[in-house]
């Protein structure tokens, strides 16, 4: 009978270590700064045939974002080990420059200063990483979190047609690759997490001009710092 005793006291032990293992899931909304990008543009037209490189934008990116993750719990606590996640993103940018650096030639100051030109990015993004340990405390559970991440989609932008005192706009697609450090502060179902990183990545947006078209090529390589809240469930 013994044997047969600790075999099921075995096999109910295993099931209840199975229980207590559960993922979790978080929803997080935040936002993230990052440094605007570079621009370059080439314009072919009936008249003109050059290279430009945009100087003198001061702005940042301001990316807003929507992500889900999933990890490890016993009994509501993260376990340390793999996390992942995906999300939806939106970002803007003010890219207006202040002279355009003709290449082989002169800096042409930027006349039309009045225009706005924007560049915006709608995209997902992918994470796969590493959690820490957690730590527990009075105000609740904290965990660092290592997160390589890729990011993708849709890319607008503008710029001015030579041609007449206006913006044109066009689409095209972009790409990013990173990664980030976290620190995640969760208590009764609500986080906090506050991350940094570096993110690089490249849109080529081309665009219709008069008498011919332009193409953005926009390098994205930055440090950022960001801010999302949300919940554990």
């Amino acid at each position: 009978m013994k044997p047969l005793i600790t075999a099921s006291a075995l096999i109910l032990g295993s099931v209840a270590g199975a229980v207590e293992l559960m993922p979790i899931n978080d929803l997080r909304v935040g936002v993230a700064l990052g440094l605007a990008p570079t621009v370059t543009e080439e314009v072919r037209t009936d008249t003109t045939d050059a290279d430009f490189d945009w100087s003198g934008n001061q702005g940042l990116t301001v990316r807003y974002q929507v992500d889900y993750f999933n990890g490890l719990s016993r009994r509501g606590v993260a376990r340390p080990g793999f996390i992942w996640g995906l999300g939806a993103l939106y970002s803007d940018t003010d890219i207006r420059p202040s002279s355009y650096d003709q290449s082989g030639g002169a800096s042409i100051p930027n006349q039309r200063k009045r225009l706005g030109l924007q560049y915006r990015q709608y995209g997902a993004s992918l994470y796969a990483g590493y959690a820490t340990m957690p730590h527990i405390t009075e105000y609740g559970e904290w965990t660092l979190e290592f997160l390589p991440v890729v990011r993708g989609g849709y890319a607008w932008s503008e710029t001015v047609d030579g041609a007449n005192d206006r913006t044109e706009a066009g689409g095209g697609t972009f790409w990013e690759g990173g990664a980030q450090v976290g620190w995640t502060l969760q208590d009764k179902g609500w986080l906090l997490n506050v991350f940094a990183g570096y993110t690089y990545g490249t849109a080529v947006v081309p665009i219709a001009i008069t008498g011919g078209d332009s193409t953005l090529t926009i390098t994205r390589s930055s440090p950022e710092i960001g801010l999302t809240v949300g919940g554990r469930f």
